[in-house]
């Protein structure tokens, strides 16, 4: 490997690192310029760690577009981060108990070099430079058969038993259901899932060495582990959960799937930052739609938005019309069950 364990902890705890933890924290260093340098420091076999002041420029330099306009100040910005010595060396010396804690708490890890990092999490923009789990992580071929069951904290009851439909039907046809354990939509989309072959996991904004975030949620995060499923970060064991974190996740509930079923979502949420990243990675959008438009509550706004079934509100996060056109409803079981048929059939064809 190019990076040696203590480096990917480093790295890991560098895109961990803000200012703070307040609601509108500053990263140390934004995400997108430290996943481009890393992935051309892979592509040019060196480790940042190893070259000097000079190598290091220049290799930072070659990981942005010249042509673009922030091209300097992207560059200036990676520079002030990764040639500060003393922050490197203390972050060096926080991965080693980092390490320590992986091993007390049997947090597993697959690195970006690793042969079984998951290759969808290669394949989108901002790959993280390592993963930590617990439990069973699907391997790249069960994660063919995959999708993220997402949807408002706040849904009503018919969003509820949706939720647990979706994740059932998922399961039943031995399709991993792979969500946030958020409260709401998620929680019932995974207690579906349960209720049938037990194929759920969760993408975590925290460490996990960390308590479950929600606490409420914390018997459903055991439940999922003790029936073969997975808890899973990018984040290192001790980083505690923040607002900034959730979001930067949705990236990864949509990046290992084939795509994500809405169950309820309304004008304004976390549920349309994953939505927006599926679109970006051409994966499948499915989002349920009501048989009775024209009684829409506030619960149901966000899917008739994104169904263009009504005009989308001046502060909706997704109003391209070509985003939109790519987004399927769902009105029923049948519905997913046709979506598997339809990947079973291209998956055959592939075969010759």
């Amino acid at each position: 490997m190019r990076y040696s364990i203590e480096d990917y902890f480093t790295l890991s705890l560098l895109a961990a690192e803000y200012d703070d933890y307040r609601r509108y924290s500053k990263p140390l260093i934004k995400l997108h310029l430290l996943t481009k340098v890393f992935k051309t420091s892979i592509g040019q076999e060196l480790n940042v760690f190893e070259i000097n002041k000079e190598k290091t420029s220049n290799l930072i330099e070659d990981s942005f577009d010249k042509s673009s306009r922030y091209y300097e100040n992207r560059v200036n910005n990676a520079k002030n981060i990764l040639l500060d010595k003393d922050l490197l060396m203390r972050l060096r010396r926080k991965a080693m108990s980092e390490i320590e804690l992986a091993e007390e708490n049997n947090i597993l890890y697959y690195t970006f070099e690793d042969k079984k990092y998951p290759k969808r999490l290669k394949e989108i923009e901002l790959s993280p430079v390592m993963i930590f789990f617990k439990g069973n992580f699907p391997k790249d071929e069960e994660l063919k058969n995959s999708y993220a069951v997402i949807g408002s904290r706040d849904i009503d009851e018919i969003g509820k038993k949706i939720a647990h439909s979706f994740g059932k039907i998922l399961s039943e046809n031995n399709y991993w259901n792979i969500s946030g354990l958020a409260e709401g939509a998620d929680t019932y989309g995974h207690l579906g899932s349960l209720s049938a072959n037990n194929l759920t996991g969760a993408v975590l904004a925290h460490g996990l060495a960390e308590s479950i975030y929600p606490p409420s949620n914390n018997k459903l995060a055991g439940r999922i582990l003790d029936s073969g499923g997975f808890l899973m970060s990018e984040l290192p064991p001790s980083i505690k959960n923040a607002a900034h974190f959730f979001t930067r996740r949705d990236r990864l509930q949509s990046g290992l799937t084939n795509g994500v079923l809405v169950v309820e979502t309304g004008k304004t949420g976390g549920t349309l930052h994953t939505v927006n990243y599926a679109l970006k990675q051409d994966k499948f959008v499915g989002v349920w739609q009501p048989d009775q438009i024209n009684k829409a509550n506030e619960y149901i706004l966000g899917n008739l938005m994104l169904l263009g079934l009504i005009e989308p509100s001046k502060n909706f996060k997704i109003k391209s019309k070509s985003k939109l056109s790519k987004i399927t409803a769902v009105k029923c079981e049948e519905d997913i069950e046709s979506l598997f048929e339809k990947e079973s059939r291209e998956n055959q064809m592939k075969l010759f």
